[in-house]
This record gives structure tokens, sequence and C-alpha cells, in this order.
């Protein structure tokens, strides 16, 4: 993933792409719930957003194609590297974000 982000930073830049400002815009001292209320406001999602969606897998396609229109690389993936024997547990694995102003 962060062979990724470098391309696409790279490509960015090389495009006059401008950082994006809600990147690194909170911390983890932060009240959770400001946070939150603010990461809708920036997505324009109403808080209980997701009780109008169908499914969870429904949901999780709305939230990766709004938070994509942002300039977001979202990737979902459940195996390890290209290996399609070796899936992704829960228990160890749930996800991860890697910050940059440009290829968040």
């Amino acid at each position: 993933m962060q062979r990724r982000q470098w391309w696409l930073r790279e490509h960015l830049l090389e495009n006059d792409a401008v950082p994006l400002t809600f990147v690194a815009s909170a911390r983890l001292a932060d009240d959770p719930d400001a946070a939150g209320r603010e990461m809708r406001r920036t997505l324009g999602l109403e808080e209980g957003w997701a009780a109008g969606v169908g499914t969870w897998q429904n949901a999780v396609n709305r939230l990766r194609r709004m938070i994509e229109k942002l300039g977001v690389m979202a990737v979902i993936n459940g195996v390890v590297g290209n290996n399609t024997h070796r899936r992704f547990q829960v228990t160890e694995f749930r996800g991860l974000a890697l910050s940059d102003r440009y290829a968040p």
C-alpha cells in the first residue's frame, strides 16, 4: 500500500495537485464524537446515514465512493498480497490508514 501511495503522490504532484485540507485535521486527543461529526460533515453525511442503507455491504460501497470523491484512495482487499489462499482474518487485522496530504 505504501508503494501505491508513493506512486499516486508522485502522479498527483506532477499534475499540480493541491494538498487535501482535511488530512491530519484531527488529533488523538480530540473528542471522538466531534471528530466523527466533522468527518460526516466533510463527506456530506447525516448522523445515522447507514441505517437507511439496505445492507452493510451497500453502506461500505457508498462510503467508499464518497471517500474517493474527496481524493482519498480507498482499497478493500481480503487476501494477503496476491495469495488468494491466505485470507485476512478480522480477528488479526481490520484495516489501516496511511496519511498523506496529497495521497491519503
